[in-house]
C-alpha cells in the first residue's frame, strides 16, 4: 500500500492497526465576515485521521466539509454561502476520535 499511494504509513499503521488509544482532538471554530476558521488541535502524539466539519446555515441548508488531520495543529478556511447556524466537527462520527474541550 505504501509503494501504490507514494506515502509513509508506518504512522497510520501504529496508530489504527497496532495501537489501542483514541486520538484525542480539540476543535474550535470562528466565523469572520464571508468564511468559517477552523482549527483542529491534536492531544498527544499527531495522527492521521479525517473529520466533517457540518456548517449548518440559518435557512436550514448545510454542507460538510472533510478536512484532513496530519499535523499538531491543522486549520482551514471554509468559505461561507450565507449566515450559519453552527459548525460542527463529526456530527456524523465518522471518524474515531474524542473531541475535547
Amino acid at each position: 500500500m505504501g509503494r501504490a499511494s507514494g506515502r509513509d504509513l508506518n504512522r497510520f499503521f501504529e496508530t489504527w492497526i497496532y495501537g489501542s488509544a483514541v486520538p484525542r482532538v480539540k476543535f474550535t471554530s470562528h466565523v469572520t465576515g464571508g468564511e468559517a476558521l477552523v482549527r483542529f488541535e491534536q492531544r498527544g502524539e499527531p495522527v492521521d485521521a479525517a473529520l466533517t466539519v457540518t456548517v449548518t446555515y440559518r435557512n436550514g441548508e448545510s454542507e460538510e466539509v472533510v478536512v484532513p488531520l496530519a499535523d499538531k495543529v491543522t486549520e482551514r478556511t471554509i468559505p461561507l454561502r450565507g449566515p450559519v447556524r453552527s459548525i460542527a466537527a463529526n456530527a456524523d462520527y465518522a471518524a474515531l476520535v474524542e473531541l475535547v474541550k
